[in-house]
């Protein structure tokens, strides 16, 4: 009956070494699949975004707005220019009627006056 105990001694003998080496595969196992889930790097970046789409479409109309506002500027100028202009030289047509009428008046009396006394 020794040798039956021996035998079966030899078998969980060899059983718990089983055992063992089969425990430790598995916490290898385990180890390194622990070590997998703990080497996780979460990188978050945060920035503030500093043109909204209501941001933009604000200038895009206020730059439109200044544009137009520039261009009505610009063409009333060179009408109001030219119509200026006009004014200006009919004022000085106007002008030189008014001086040009009387000295025309009196260059034509002197001349008729110096024709009738003059010669004399």
């Amino acid at each position: 009956m020794e040798a039956g105990r021996e035998k079966a001694e030899l078998r969980m003998e060899l059983t718990e070494k089983e055992l063992q080496r089969q425990y430790q595969r598995e916490l290898s196992s385990k180890q390194q699949m622990s070590d997998y889930a703990t080497v996780e790097v979460r990188i978050r970046q945060r920035k503030s975004v500093a043109v909204t789409p209501d941001n933009v479409w604000n200038r895009v109309k206020e730059r439109v707005k200044r544009m137009l506002d520039n261009l009505v500027t610009i063409a009333i100028e060179t009408f109001a220019g030219g119509i200026e202009l006009l004014f200006r030289t009919v004022q000085a047509i106007i002008y030189l009627a008014i001086i040009a009428v009387p000295v025309a008046a009196a260059y034509r009396l002197g001349r008729e006056v110096y024709r009738r006394y003059g010669e004399g």
